[in-house]
């Protein structure tokens, strides 16, 4: 899918590219599909030339020089099929292009890749316990107003798990999207858990180059109540800061399936009045607007906050969530100011649209390139 992101980030590496006599020239084709391998995006984009190391292509009307490298196999292979072999030069060995960091950082380091006491490998997992900050319990326990329905919850630790993008690597900057679970089934014994309904995000996650972060009470457990659901992901955050002080400024988004959507909500307005740069919020089969609630009672930056891109998500025949409901969610969105809003449909009842998961991320990406 060609974004708006995608091709800007192709536009930030480019360099001026070399006079017709020391370049390949070849008949330009339609436009076609480039994979950036350091975004895992896609471009729509005209072939223009190639020598072999860098390639020209035609965007929008304008031409521009990259590393040949910096794509897929696949279109380095494409691209060495249209030039002559005399024309071709080896190709540079593939080399990750590290974007502009978002605050100075030094190169990774043994130490910097771990996380929580655990070895953090790209594509990989972890999981671990932290401590929650006292200052994050303090808040939790102002914005609960000592109405906690949770009495049987003692806020003191998170369990913290991560999953990171293949091509992970602590000197760049990654967007981190906070996973929420609904707490439905809790009253019947079940046990929800964030850690493990991520799983749903993960695969979407990797492939559009994201960190994937849940939290919950150790032992799997979540609370009902969101300020305490937000001191959880407040600690992963925490956690990860101390190990990687430049992902204080990596942007968040927010996503749930159900009560889960809501849980986004808030969390997105929690993270808004932190300080953190939120790109936006998923909400999969949602019935209830808590974004406009957080708006009130955590009282974050209204400018900032309702900036957030939101995504809705409805399966046509979801009778909990379905069309109607979540287009009430939209409007009531719309009212509160939000207006960054895109609501899609799907052939399905009420579960989670991974389809819909992708097309957000993608879309909350694009606000990457004006930070």
């Amino acid at each position: 899918m060609r974004t708006r992101f995608a091709s800007l980030a192709i536009v930030a590496c480019c360099i001026p590219f070399a006079s017709p006599d020391s370049i390949a020239q070849a008949p330009a084709p339609a436009a076609r599909s480039w994979t950036d391998t350091s975004t895992g995006r896609t471009i729509q984009a005209q072939f223009v030339s190639s020598d072999g190391t860098k390639v020209v292509l035609r965007i929008d009307g304008r031409e521009y020089a990259t590393p040949l490298n910096r794509f897929s196999k696949a279109d380095q292979d494409w691209v060495r099929s249209q030039i002559t072999p005399a024309a071709a030069t080896p190709a540079a060995s593939p080399s990750p292009v590290v974007p502009a960091a978002s605050a100075p950082m030094a190169p990774p380091t043994a130490a910097a890749m771990t996380l929580g006491g655990q070895t953090v490998e790209p594509g990989g997992k972890v999981e671990f316990t932290t401590p929650i900050p006292d200052a994050v319990l303090k808040k939790a326990a102002k914005l609960t107003r000592g109405d906690n329905y949770d009495k049987d919850v003692v806020l003191k630790d998170a369990l913290v798990a991560v999953a990171f993008p293949p091509k992970f690597d602590a000197a760049k900057s990654w967007p981190i999207l906070i996973v929420s679970v609904t707490i439905s089934g809790k009253d019947k014994g079940k046990e929800p858990s964030s850690i493990k309904a991520m799983n749903g995000y993960v695969e979407s996650a990797r492939e559009n180059g994201w960190i994937v972060m849940a939290a919950d009470l150790p032992g799997n457990i979540v609370p009902g109540m969101p300020a305490n659901r937000c001191a959880l992901a407040h600690a992963g955050l925490d956690a990860m800061a101390k190990q990687w002080p430049a992902s204080k400024s990596w942007p968040v988004a927010t996503a749930g399936f159900s009560g889960g959507a809501k849980y986004s909500g808030w969390l997105g307005g929690w993270f808004a009045g932190e300080g953190r740069k939120v790109l936006g919020m998923f909400m999969g089969g949602c019935n209830e607007d808590m974004a406009s609630q957080a708006l009130k009672e955590y009282k974050p930056p209204r400018k900032d906050f309702l900036a957030a891109k939101i995504f809705l998500s409805a399966g046509k025949d979801d009778r909990i969530a379905g069309p109607v409901p979540s287009e009430a969610v939209r409007a009531s969105l719309k009212k509160s100011g939000f207006d960054q809003l895109k609501f899609e449909v799907f052939e399905g009842a009420h579960e989670l649209h991974r389809e819909h998961v992708a097309s957000a991320l993608q879309w909350f990406a694009e606000g990457i390139a004006a930070r």
